[in-house]
């Protein structure tokens, strides 16, 4: 398994391509709420349910986790996902736009 990191440049660099990954932004709750950003494009996930929704993801592309710390939180949920996952090399708050897009409304 990979679980090496990638660089935000090389993110935005693949995003919109045919080889782009998922990307999953499994901040805590807290962490999503209070910075009120988001990569675009990427796919807000829960780190505690990840064992609900990892098999609901196509195992034919790779994957890019990121929160707000990184570590041991994105090398757990990149164990239960894909053979291809790596985590951010940065906090989506240090992304510039158009990167970082605002956060969607959350769901009533």
């Amino acid at each position: 398994m990979d679980q090496s990191s990638i660089s935000p440049a090389a993110l935005y660099a693949s995003i919109g391509t045919e080889a782009a990954p998922i990307v999953l932004d499994v901040r805590r709750e807290r962490d999503f709420h209070d910075d009120g950003t988001m990569i675009a494009g990427g796919i807000r996930r829960s780190p505690e349910d990840v064992d609900k929704w990892a098999p609901l993801l196509s195992p034919a592309r790779s994957a890019i986790v990121h929160c707000v710390r990184g570590g041991e939180a994105n090398q757990r949920i990149a164990q239960a996902l894909y053979t291809s996952c790596r985590s951010l090399q940065a906090e989506v708050h240090n992304w510039t736009p158009p990167v970082a897009a605002a956060a969607p409304p959350a769901a009533s």
